[in-house]
């Protein structure tokens, strides 16, 4: 930890949670949707749009959601590096595994 932080009260632990724990911009996305050509990262169907969602967003498993190939509680950060877009089914399925865990599975 450098002296300036020290001095503002910031840990170097709570800027990493802090980043773990961020929200991906709609740019960023964006960015995963066409990394992965609108399709899933868990099973290659189309998905619907992640940037809007209904009303019943919450119970509607085949929307659109960003999951972690790492999840949180295994160190996972929130990275253009470690998210994808899944549907939200599939997520669900894949639970506190891996990316690689749950692929190897499916």
């Amino acid at each position: 930890m450098h002296d300036t932080d020290a001095i503002r009260g910031i840990k170097v632990q709570d800027l990493s949670q802090r980043y773990r724990r961020r929200r991906l911009s709609n740019g960023e996305k964006r960015h995963l949707m066409s990394r992965q050509n609108g399709r899933c990262f868990y099973c290659s169907v189309e998905l619907h749009s992640i940037e809007t969602h209904p009303d019943d967003f919450n119970r509607d498993p085949l929307w659109a959601v960003t999951d972690h190939k790492v999840p949180f509680c295994m160190g996972g950060l929130t990275d253009l590096d470690n998210c994808v877009i899944s549907f939200r089914s599939c997520n669900a399925k894949k639970g506190k595994m891996t990316a690689e865990e749950f692929l190897g599975e499916f």
